[in-house]
């Protein structure tokens, strides 16, 4: 889902990345605005560039409630010009932006297959949302002790400083699944795989929603 400007000039880092993630995740997909009827899908994805407003977020509170899925992205956490969440019924609060780039994620449910949870790098930087029941952190917010530069380095991951567990890289809450780094503009950038994974282990958890809902109609 996009909005406004970015319809007039779609070529976004952004919408490239989208773009680039579902069609290698092999996820059929249309681009819809906000005024359309979009609650005839089964998920739907929040642009990290997606401005929400409070006509929006109840739309999305329903669609929710009805049994959709929705992926928000970073700042479309955020009502429309303001520092204040709107997914705090899933437990999923804002808590301001990483002042770190990079800053990481540490995986805590195994999307990564055989390669050890690590502290992966998120180029782009990311935002900081905490998660309390019924979320669950998926991947844990890392920051380092200090900004990296030419002549300032941290030594090793151990060095690291981390972010309380309950602040999340990712996060999931049943039908809601949040990340909290700009992760269409970040693949265009860096194509890294491990931000392709993550995705798709949240396309896989909703599919599994989507089926037990089925089986206990």
């Amino acid at each position: 889902m996009v909005s406004g400007l970015p319809l007039e000039r779609p070529s976004t880092d952004a919408h490239l990345g989208w773009t680039k993630l579902l069609t290698e995740c092999r996820v059929q997909f249309d681009i819809v605005e906000p005024g359309t009827p979009w609650e005839r899908y089964r998920m739907v994805i929040l642009s990290e560039e997606l401005e929400v407003d409070a006509k929006l977020a109840g739309r999305l509170h329903a669609y929710v409630a009805a049994g959709g899925a929705i992926v928000v992205t970073h700042k479309a956490g955020l009502l429309a010009g303001s520092d204040r969440g709107w997914l705090d019924k899933y437990g999923l609060s804002w808590a301001g932006m990483s002042k770190f780039t990079p800053a990481y994620m540490t995986p805590k449910e195994n999307f990564t297959g055989a390669i050890p949870s690590y502290e992966y790098a998120l180029y782009q930087g990311a935002s900081q949302w905490r998660a309390a029941p019924p979320a669950v952190v998926v991947a844990q917010l890392g920051e380092p002790l200090f900004q990296r530069s030419p002549s300032a380095t941290p030594l090793t991951a151990s060095r690291r400083s981390i972010t309380p567990p309950s602040t999340a890289a990712v996060a999931r809450s049943a039908r809601v699944a949040l990340f909290a780094f700009p992760l269409g503009a970040s693949y265009f950038a860096e194509g890294y795989w491990v931000y392709r994974d993550a995705l798709k282990h949240v396309l896989r958890a909703f599919q599994l929603t989507h089926w037990c809902s089925r089986m206990h109609r």
